[in-house]
């Protein structure tokens, strides 16, 4: 059997699962990724990084220095 034929059955199988089942594992999938937000120390959080770099930055001395 192909890896396309296996696709169908297995996008078929997916097809027929009940609701409620689908439902839960959503709720089981969104709990696992609040759960992976929880470990990123703060100062790497993406609302942070954004204000971060909002603001423009100094211009350095001897710019030629560092090309």
């Amino acid at each position: 059997m192909n890896w396309v034929n296996q696709f169908k059955i297995r996008q078929r199988n997916i097809c027929n699962v009940e609701l409620k089942d689908k439902i839960v594992v959503i709720v089981h999938l969104s709990k696992l990724m609040s759960k992976c937000d929880a470990n990123v120390d703060t100062v790497y959080r993406l609302e942070n990084i954004y204000k971060t770099y909002q603001h423009e930055f100094h211009l350095l001395g001897r710019e030629e220095y560092w090309l």
